[in-house]
């Protein structure tokens, strides 16, 4: 009897260690604070700095490679750092840049705002980018109104009506085709969510969007975006509920098979960051978006809608910076050839008893105009830039890209058009370990010397311009897309390491999505 006792009493103290063991891997363990703070002080060790202050002052020392949603997540969350270095870095950067793509000023225009700064280029976006690329472009046109930025002589519910005209028959949103997107859905959902209640067209769109996104959700809690799960579509509806003051880990509607939204985003944890498809490595754009997130849950309530409105500093436009000094590798031996043709000169006319001041200061003049011309303008060979690249050492393999404009063809006249639609043939092009789409297209354009124009940097880089032809240029849906294999990647160029055999294709859109 006594033994049977201990057996049942081992049994269960067994139960019990092995069900508190398995706690710490459940979602309902880990808290929203946690995963933030994993991801931060993930970020902080890459950039070699141990605090969070010293974090957001090393991002402002490079503003143009696409970290702004972080900054953003933390002003916005209301944490106690000082956002004005990178502020004011951002705005000397919109003041040399020239932004053409609506969305991506109004967003800038919106981390300026959360870090408290407003500026000319906040004012300007505000007026000049509502609606010019369709859906995005309201739905932050809506944000930036609800932060006091509305466009000069357009309303609140101009912009909600305008934004609800978009809706799409399923009763969501999207930027392309007729069926509805859930992040584009989430999104519109966010903007749309301080008029819950108050308009009763709103508030039953926002109802029906809601039906359809819990309809969207897969049973282990996720959601799908172009057929591919992951975190950043879970995050973006994670944070329209906190939008609408909604539970998104409690609300029944939202826990499909007992699995929550949470559950569904952890299972992309990748060494205290997050992959954007299930097993493979971390994504800078999926880390950020799951932080953002994250921050929003913490906060409990919207994430778009900012305090600090009433107290906005004006940031002044920023003068032009100078251009950098080149090497003076060249310049210094063109400098001496300068001084001493001039002095030659002075030589020979006193030799030629040509002795009036007047030949002497107009010799000294030219030379001086000519160091000037040097010392302030770059020199460059095409074959500086273009040409060969460097022989690789530790190939694995090659792959094949080419490069087309064939939906222009008949429709421009322009001479970056080529007939055939054909930029260029297919190339084939040997490849190292951990190179990416970008790095492939990058070296190719440099190797056949054709333009290329980026922005942002490492997986954040994106194609604003190939051989003259730009985003935009041919409509609101309009740039470059690529594809792997005849597949359309779902990541960006800079996040797609390539493999052996791989066939690499660009092409000018007219459908970006």
């Amino acid at each position: 009897m006594k033994k049977q006792i201990w057996i049942r009493f081992l049994s269960v103290l067994l139960a019990v260690l092995l069900l508190g063991g398995a706690l710490p891997v459940c979602a309902a363990s880990v808290s929203a604070h946690d995963i933030a703070n994993e991801i931060l002080n993930t970020e902080m060790q890459k950039a070699g700095v141990s605090d969070a202050q010293a974090w957001v002052d090393s991002l402002a020392e490079a503003v143009e490679d696409g970290r702004e949603w972080y900054v953003f997540a933390l002003a916005a969350a209301g944490e106690a750092l000082d956002f004005s270095a990178y502020a004011e870095a951002l705005h000397a950067y919109l003041s040399e840049k020239n932004i053409a793509n609506a969305v991506t000023r109004q967003k800038y225009a919106m981390v300026l705002l959360a870090c408290g700064y407003t500026s000319d280029f906040v004012e300007q976006t505000r007026n000049d980018s509502l609606g010019k690329l369709g859906l995005m472009s309201y739905i932050f046109g809506l944000h930036l109104a609800n932060n006091g930025q509305a466009p000069d002589g357009v309303s609140v519910d101009e912009i909600l009506d305008s934004l609800l005209s978009l809706r799409r028959a399923d009763g969501g949103f999207s930027v392309t085709g007729t069926t509805s997107a859930v992040d584009d859905t989430a999104m519109a959902l966010q903007a749309m969510a301080p008029y819950y209640g108050i308009r009763e067209d709103v508030t039953t769109a926002i109802e029906e969007a809601l039906t359809l996104l819990s309809e969207k959700q897969t049973e282990n809690g996720g959601f799908l975006s172009y057929g591919t799960e992951n975190p950043e579509s879970i995050a973006q509806v994670m944070m329209a509920l906190c939008a609408l003051s909604l539970d998104p880990l409690t609300d029944a509607r939202f826990i499909k098979n007992e699995n929550t939204m949470m559950d569904a985003i952890l299972r992309f944890r990748v060494d205290g960051a997050f992959s954007h498809i299930l097993g493979e490595n971390a994504n800078v754009n999926a880390t950020m978006q799951v932080f953002f997130a994250m921050k929003t849950l913490e906060k409990g309530d919207s994430p778009y809608l900012l305090t600090n409105i009433d107290s906005l500093t004006h940031l002044e436009t920023a003068p032009k910076t100078e251009a950098p000094d080149v090497p003076v590798s060249y310049k210094l031996p063109v400098i001496l050839g300068i001084l001493a043709a001039a002095l030659f000169a002075c030589v020979v006319l006193f030799f030629l008893k040509k002795r009036n001041v007047k030949h002497y200061l107009s010799i000294g003049a030219v030379a001086l105009l000519a160091v000037l011309l040097v010392l302030f303008t770059n020199f460059q060979s095409a074959d500086a830039y273009y040409g060969d690249t460097e022989t690789k050492q530790n190939v694995v393999g090659e792959v094949t890209l080419s490069i087309r404009c064939d939906v222009l063809v008949g429709m421009t006249d322009s001479e970056y058009v080529p007939r055939d639609g054909v930029i260029l043939e297919t190339v084939t092009l040997e490849i190292e370990k951990g190179d990416t789409v970008y790095d492939v297209l990058a070296e190719v354009t440099r190797k056949h010397k054709i333009h290329m124009e980026t922005s942002g940097a490492g997986e954040l880089v994106y194609i604003e311009g190939i051989a003259y032809l730009y985003e935009l240029q041919y409509g609101d849906l309009s740039g470059w897309l690529y594809s792997v294999n005849g597949e359309s990647a779902s990541v960006g160029c800079g996040s797609f390491e390539v493999s052996d055999g791989d066939t690499i294709l660009w092409e000018y859109t007219l459908e970006l999505r």
